[in-house]
């Protein structure tokens, strides 16, 4: 039995297997919590410690934010801002995390869950990082977290406005950090289409922001309002005559 193993085993977590303490969900993403307060130990291949983290994590619907700082002395340091991929749970499979290019495995807890992963440190060493998740409640003023949106857009071609509207509803994820926006949303409409957006711009004084991604022709003006809440107009372009744009409002949950 490896090192990483033993640590595996040891916090009740055995890569690539479900423990038979596992408490499973009906499915994918059910009944997770808006937001968890994270730590997550590091132990080298001799299974010594290494270091220690601490955050926030949320995901829902496609999109999340793991918002992480290294403990230095027992005080966080800068924070540092991963996309979170997935977080999802099947029976039989267990529960899978994914974000910062390292995917976890483990299972549910009363509190959050526990989760556990082989990776490499930036050195090439191998280390086995241990993640324990207890739900929370974010602070109503706090920026960063899920937001539910909804939205009404039209098309507009050649610069006329069509006058059929198409009503979204998605999530949009926020992380706010040293005045920095990060955002990740996905919008779904009636007809089955979906269209998602993802990037980061400094937050102006007033409390708004502009996504743009260049590559993809997408954009996202966004203003925060009152605890909560969020304010934007998005534009995604079709080709270089068509568009569909409209406003967006979200509140955060």
């Amino acid at each position: 039995m490896t090192n990483s193993t033993w640590l595996c085993t040891a916090f009740g977590l055995v890569l690539g297997t479900v423990p038979v303490n596992a408490t499973q969900s009906a499915g994918p993403n059910a009944a997770f919590a808006p937001a968890y307060s994270v730590e997550q130990t590091w132990y080298d291949a001799d299974g010594k410690f290494f270091r220690k983290d601490v955050g926030t994590l949320y995901f829902r619907d496609r999109v999340g934010f793991f918002i992480r700082s290294i403990l230095d002395d027992d005080r966080p340091g800068e924070p540092d801002v991963f996309f979170v991929s997935d977080l999802s749970e099947l029976p039989g499979v267990g529960l899978r995390l994914e974000t910062g290019n390292v995917e976890y495995q483990g299972h549910r807890t009363t509190e959050g869950f526990e989760v556990a992963a082989v990776t490499k440190g930036s050195s090439g060493r191998s280390y086995t990082v241990m993640l324990t998740a207890k739900a929370i409640q974010l602070p109503p003023a706090n920026r960063s977290g899920l937001y539910d949106m909804t939205s009404t857009t039209v098309f507009v071609v050649d610069g006329d406005r069509g006058d059929k509207a198409m009503d979204w509803t998605g999530t949009a994820a926020i992380a706010l950090v040293r005045d920095t926006v990060h955002l990740s949303m996905v919008m779904n409409n009636g007809a089955g289409g979906d269209a998602g957006l993802s990037g980061s711009s400094p937050l102006a004084s007033k409390g708004s922001f502009r996504i743009w991604m260049a590559d993809k022709h997408k954009e996202f003006i966004g203003q925060f309002g009152g605890p909560g809440g969020l304010q934007g107009h998005w534009v995604v372009w079709t080709d270089s005559t068509t568009r569909f744009e409209g406003d967006a409002s979200g509140t955060r949950f």
